[in-house]
């Protein structure tokens, strides 16, 4: 064989070579072009995950500030409720003291009532009428 041989040949050779990178370059070139798509839609989704914060973001600062005006209106609603409940309190202590009232009283009327019913002459000038003289005779 001759150099010139060996030279094309060996030429050949590096040409098929060439060939396959040629085509691993555009197997290459194909999978950039998909990993360039798949980071654009990386992208979309890093730019959707940033709005899905911000509205979260958003919907913890509405609750923030609705917790606080609820729990400010709850303390109103409660100072209201315990100076009604002192106040219903206060009424039944006062209705209280007029039975205690009431019971003295009665208790001190019905003593007198007692007193008086014990006494028999008394018992029976109140239960029976004055002796009025009889107009039939009754024994004869």
């Amino acid at each position: 064989m001759k150099i010139v041989d060996l030279k094309n040949e060996m030429d050949a050779r590096f040409l098929t070579v060439d060939e396959r990178f040629d085509a691993i370059d555009r197997r290459f070139d194909a999978v950039d072009r998909r990993f360039d798509a798949v980071d654009r839609r990386f992208d979309a989704v890093d730019d959707r995950f940033r709005a899905v914060d911000e509205r979260f973001e958003h919907v913890e600062h509405a609750l923030a500030t609705g917790f606080e005006t609820l729990r400010r209106h709850m303390e109103i609603l409660f100072e209201q409720s315990r100076a009604d409940f002192r106040l219903g309190l206060e009424r039944i202590d006062a209705q209280q003291h007029q039975i205690d009232v009431l019971l003295s009283s009665n208790t001190h009327e019905h003593s007198a009532f007692v007193e008086m019913l014990q006494d028999h002459e008394v018992r029976i000038k109140a239960l029976e009428p004055p002796n009025r003289p009889s107009k039939t005779p009754r024994s004869r």
